[in-house]
C-alpha cells in the first residue's frame, strides 16, 4: 500500500500548484470554517493509515450486492 500512499501523497501536493485546489481550500474554510491546516492532518491521517482499516472501511460502506459496473462503446469495432 505504500506506492498508493506516495502517489496519493504527491498527487495532493501537485495539486496545491492549481488554482482551483487553491480556491476550493480557502472557499472551504472560509464556508464551513474548516482551518487550512486541516488539509495537512488530513494528509497525516492518511500516510498512517494501516491496510486493515482500509479493509474494514471497505467492507463497512461497500457491499458487492451494490456496486454495479458500466461497460460503454462499440464492442464490436476491430
Amino acid at each position: 500500500m505504500i506506492p498508493i500512499k506516495k502517489s496519493y501523497a504527491n498527487e495532493r501536493k501537485t495539486s496545491l500548484g492549481s488554482d482551483g485546489t487553491l480556491v476550493n481550500l480557502v472557499n472551504t474554510q472560509l464556508l464551513f470554517g474548516v482551518s487550512l491546516d486541516k488539509f495537512d492532518e488530513q494528509n497525516t491521517k492518511i500516510q498512517n493509515l494501516k491496510l486493515s482499516e482500509v479493509n474494514a472501511a471497505l467492507k463497512k460502506y461497500l457491499s458487492e450486492n451494490n456496486i454495479i459496473s458500466v461497460f460503454a462503446g462499440d464492442f464490436n469495432k476491430k
